[in-house]
Parts: structure tokens; C-alpha cells; sequence
């Protein structure tokens, strides 16, 4: 069943799409990934029957839909795996393109490899500006899994003790001096939006990956972590500014940030 979905301004933007309709024309890309919005549960999540999906997906044009997914694949716009013997597809950046409706049925599709939990009521509250309720606990075990956070800082060689307290010492300052720039980057109130020990051990987890990047560079490790927090900042979309997002901020720290390396990379690429 088709459902009504929207498209962002920026979306007329994306350069790698627009070079994928200029060199496969004759797939039609851009407007099928679009397309393919309308198909897609809550999740992102769709069956995998291009026979089936090109009754909803430009019928009347003659082009094989089947060779479109796949090229769509190969570029990571979407993904496909394998449930209960049927093929599936999702699309790994939808809360990049689509704000679903709480109210929306929850999939029926089976849940993808490297699955997350349900986006919908998370995206809710961030909006609304809420935190959970209280006496309703973080399963953090759980979702320290599915954003793969390692508590473990990034080791390179044999360290002493004092060694190792400075480099955690020095990890902290960073994280602590990441989360200021970002209250102030996007204008959220500190006394009220706190670095929770849960935000912590996210931005930790981006914090390594980026001093992989760096060899062990912390200096550069922290730019890059201020990069991706001033491009969130500059977005007029996630920062309401934008007419088309009706004033709504999309820019929780975790979700629309440090979720986890492809997200922060996502925004130092934009």
C-alpha cells in the first residue's frame, strides 16, 4: 500500500543522486528512490518485488525497476537482505528524508541485520523536546549494541597506568568541550539538556572513530567532531528555520548526530 510521504527542498540538492541520473539515465534514479518512499513502511523497510513494486513506482514508463534497485544497492541508497526466505529492502537514511507518523502501523517486515530499534517514537520525542518518562528505563545494554559504543578507549600501543588516566583524562575534556559547542551551536538549553552518561558514551564512540581517522591525533580528533556539529547548526531544515519543516528542530545529539560514524560523516560531507 502506498502512503503519503514529502520531500525535503535540499533533496533537488543531492549531487551523488543527480550523477547517477546523468550516467543511468535511462533507470531513472533519483525519481524512483523518491518513489520508493511511497512504499516503504515506517521503518524504511519494503518487500523486495520489483514485479510488484513497479506497480506503484512510474507504471506507465517502460524501464527495468529491477536494474534501478540494484544500482540504487550498489550505491548504499538502499539495502537488501534476506528474512524467513524473502527478500526485503530498506532504505539506511530515512529519517534523513522522511519524519514518520507516530500513528503510523508499525512494519510487519521482519527486522534487517544491523537493526535498530523503532525511530518513530524516539524522533517524537526529540522534537517535543521530552526525555523518557520516569521509572521508564534505558535498556543501555541493548542499544549500546545496536550503535555499537565501546567504553574502551582506542589503544595503539602499551601504555603505564598514568598513561592510560591521561589519555581517559584527556577523552572527557574533549567530549565535555564538544557537548558546550553544541548547546551553543544549536541553541539548546544546558540547565535543561544535559551530557547524560548515555549522550557521554555516544559521543565517545564518535570521539574514537574520529581519532582512528587522526592516528591518534587529538587535536584534529575534536575538529572533526566540531565540523559535524557546525554543519548540523547550519542546516536549515534540522534546525527549523526552514518553512517546509514547520518550525520543528531535528537535532538531538544521538539521533541526529552521533548515532553513529555514518551519520557524523554524513555531515562532514554536506
Amino acid at each position: 500500500m502506498a502512503r503519503i510521504r514529502s520531500i525535503k527542498p535540499n533533496f533537488a540538492r543531492h549531487e551523488k543522486l543527480q550523477e547517477l541520473e546523468t550516467s543511468h539515465c535511462h533507470l531513472k534514479p533519483m525519481l524512483v528512490f523518491a518513489c520508493l518512499w511511497t512504499v516503504c513502511d515506517r521503518e524504511g523497510r519494503f518487500e523486495w518485488r520489483p514485479k510488484q513494486l513497479k506497480l506503484d513506482i512510474l507504471p506507465f514508463i517502460e524501464f527495468d525497476l529491477s536494474a534501478t534497485l540494484e544500482l540504487l544497492r550498489e550505491h548504499d541508497f538502499v539495502r537488501k537482505y534476506t528474512a524467513g526466505g524473502k527478500v526485503y529492502g530498506y532504505i539506511p537514511t530515512w529519517l534523513d528524508h522522511q519524519c514518520p507518523n507516530i500513528k503510523e502501523s508499525a512494519s510487519r517486515i521482519p527486522d534487517p541485520p544491523e537493526h535498530h530499534a523503532s525511530t518513530v517514537q524516539a524522533r517524537a520525542d526529540s522534537v517535543n523536546g521530552t526525555e523518557p518518562a520516569r521509572g521508564e528505563k534505558i535498556k543501555e545494554v541493548e542499544k549500546e549494541k545496536e550503535l555499537n559504543i565501546s567504553a574502551t578507549p582506542v589503544i595503539v600501543d602499551l601504555k603505564t597506568p598514568e598513561e592510560y588516566e591521561q589519555e581517559q583524562k584527556r577523552e572527557k575534556e574533549i567530549i565535555d568541550a564538544a557537548f558546550r559547542h553544541y548547546c551553543v551551536a544549536t541553541k539548546r538549553n544546558s540547565a535543561t539538556y544535559k551530557l547524560t552518561p548515555y549522550r557521554r558514551k555516544v559521543g565517545m564512540s564518535r570521539l574514537h572513530d574520529c581519532l582512528k581517522l587522526t592516528k591518534g591525533d587529538y587535536d584534529k580528533a575534536a575538529a572533526l567532531l566540531c565540523v559535524a556539529i557546525d554543519n548540523l547548526a547550519r542546516s536549515d531544515w534540522h534546525m527549523g528555520r526552514d518553512p517546509a519543516s514547520r518550525g520543528k528542530v531535528y537535532c538531538d545529539w544521538i539521533d541526529h548526530l552521533f548515532k553513529s560514524y555514518e551519520r557524523m560523516e554524513k555531515w562532514w560531507n554536506t
